[in-house]
């Protein structure tokens, strides 16, 4: 619903509203704690191959997101 919202709420001249921007800039946050997650994992002397891959996934899904807002 929140999505479907803000698409609809374009501005007239193909700028993003204040909704989008926020929910960008909370997708990018969620990316970048994912990417500092995936950091410290793989630091790790054993890193865990499962949750490298479950991070890396979360990460992929952020970004398609991220880009399907961009298009």
């Amino acid at each position: 619903m929140f999505i479907l919202s803000c698409v609809c709420n374009k501005k007239k001249n193909g700028g993003f509203n204040m909704n989008i921007e926020a929910h960008l800039a909370t997708l990018q946050k969620k990316h970048d704690d994912l990417e500092e997650a995936l950091r410290h994992e793989e630091a790790r002397p054993l890193p865990d191959e499962a949750k490298l891959h479950q991070i890396k996934h979360e990460k992929l899904k952020i970004k398609e997101e991220m880009e399907s807002f961009k298009k």
